[in-house]
C-alpha cells in the first residue's frame, strides 16, 4: 500500500470528498490550501460533481504535512489496487460514507436528525437529503 494512496484516502475519509476531488487537492496544493486568520489549515475552492464548489473546510495539520510530503501521485487504478491489496471489497467511496457515518454520529447527539442530516448533506456537496440518508445506510 503506496504512502500516497493512504494521504489521497485519509482527504477522503476526514473530508468527505470523491476520489477526483482528493486528487485535485494533492495535485494543486497552493489552489486549494491556505491558513486562515486562526492560522489553521483550510481547503477552500474544491469544484465537486456538477461545479457546485464546496464550503470551506479546517484541515488537520498531520494531513497537511502529509499532503505536503506526496511526491508520486498514482493513477487512479493503482489507486484502486492499492485499496483491493488492503481488502477486495474496499471502494474509493467507502470513505465518503465512513466520514457521512462519522459526521452524522458526532453531531446527532446534540441536535436533531434533520439538522444532522442537513449538515451531513452540506458537507458532502449534496443538495438533496435522500443522497446522504443513502450514505449512512452504506
Amino acid at each position: 500500500y503506496r504512502y500516497e494512496s493512504g494521504v489521497i484516502s485519509q482527504i477522503m475519509l476526514e473530508n468527505g470528498y470523491r476520489i477526483s476531488e482528493a486528487y485535485n487537492i494533492v495535485k494543486n496544493l497552493q489552489k486549494y490550501i491556505s491558513k486562515n486568520d486562526k492560522g489553521e489549515y483550510i481547503i477552500s475552492g474544491v469544484v465537486g460533481k456538477g461545479g457546485k464548489i464546496y464550503n470551506q473546510k479546517i484541515l488537520n495539520n498531520n494531513l497537511y504535512i502529509n499532503i505536503k510530503e506526496v511526491k508520486n501521485i498514482p493513477s487512479k487504478s493503482t489507486f484502486h489496487n492499492d485499496l483491493k491489496s488492503i481488502d477486495k471489497n474496499l471502494r474509493a467511496h467507502d470513505f465518503r460514507y465512513s466520514f457521512a457515518k462519522n459526521l452524522y454520529k458526532k453531531i446527532s447527539q446534540e441536535i436533531s436528525h434533520e439538522k444532522a442530516l442537513k449538515i451531513v448533506s452540506n458537507e458532502l456537496n449534496h443538495n438533496r437529503l435522500e443522497i446522504s440518508l443513502y450514505y449512512l445506510s452504506k
